[in-house]
């Protein structure tokens, strides 16, 4: 399936996305994925057609292996020359070549982001899902201090219906990143499709106290409320929504005709 998060979409679709649980995520160590690709026919002999800068030591990225910085060291390739082979590759159209200079850049350093965000693009290009999930997999571990690949699996966790896991390392980066608002829409919307609705009515009513201006969270907040069964709370939250639309000409159909329907029930509540 298609799937682009989108924040409004993904409210008006809660519940509607079956909770499928997978094995668990096994992170196969970059080297082996460098391995792996080389061991590809035709890949062994890529990377040979591209030139080195004049100052690099060797083309062979076989020998390439990280080098302690610490006291003066230098890499046979630096990983900043590994990324602009890589755009060259790309340029030429070989993803594949691409995609190992990348790996490579990498394993020298694993922290550079670019270099990973690139990566995970070209695999998933390539429809190589399981490698660009272990990338970010290995990203959210030597990243720590970057929510982005976090969000990024957390989307691919979505896709592949696996919310539990999505749940998981959402909840882990927001210890870090408490007013993330990507990671808090996502969790929102995750911890309300897993029954968490408690949860996922305070994660709306924090993203609407960080961004007032986003109706959206709001209406997430109240449907959160209205799946805990809390009709009277959500009635009052459609119905401040709906001022609110009606202030800016707008409408929502699907506000009115939930609001519609509890106040019936209201209604029909009080005449019995």
């Amino acid at each position: 399936m298609n799937f682009v998060f989108i924040f409004f979409s993904s409210v008006l679709l809660l519940g509607s996305l079956d909770l499928l649980l997978n094995d668990e995520v096994v992170i196969i160590p970059l080297q082996s994925q460098i391995e792996s690709y080389q061991a590809k026919p035709g890949i062994e002999n890529n990377v040979d057609r591209y030139e080195p800068a004049a100052n690099s030591a060797t083309t062979d990225l076989n020998t390439v292996t990280p080098v302690d910085n610490s006291a003066g060291g230098t890499q046979p390739i630096k990983a900043l020359e590994h990324f602009v082979l890589a755009n060259k590759a790309s340029q030429q159209n070989d993803s594949e070549g691409a995609t190992l200079h990348l790996m490579n850049a990498l394993l020298i350093d694993p922290q550079y982001n670019d270099a990973r965000l690139q990566l995970v693009q070209n695999l998933l290009d390539n429809g190589q899902r399981t490698l660009a999930r272990d990338a970010l997999d290995q990203a959210i571990i030597n990243n720590s201090d970057s929510p982005v690949f976090v969000a990024m699996r957390a989307r691919m966790s979505i896709q592949d219906g696996d919310l539990q896991y999505a749940s998981v390392i959402l909840n882990n980066a927001l210890n870090s990143f408490h007013e993330d608002e990507e990671l808090m829409v996502l969790a929102a919307s995750i911890d309300d499709q897993l029954g968490d609705y408690t949860k996922a009515a305070y994660l709306y009513q924090q993203l609407s106290a960080i961004n007032p201006l986003k109706l959206s969270y709001r209406v997430g907040q109240a449907m959160a409320i209205d799946h805990a069964g809390d009709s009277v709370t959500a009635t009052k939250l459609y119905q401040a929504i709906a001022e609110k639309l009606t202030e800016s000409g707008t409408r929502l159909p699907f506000v009115e005709q939930r609001l519609a329907m509890l106040t019936s029930k209201t209604d029909q509540t009080t005449i019995q």
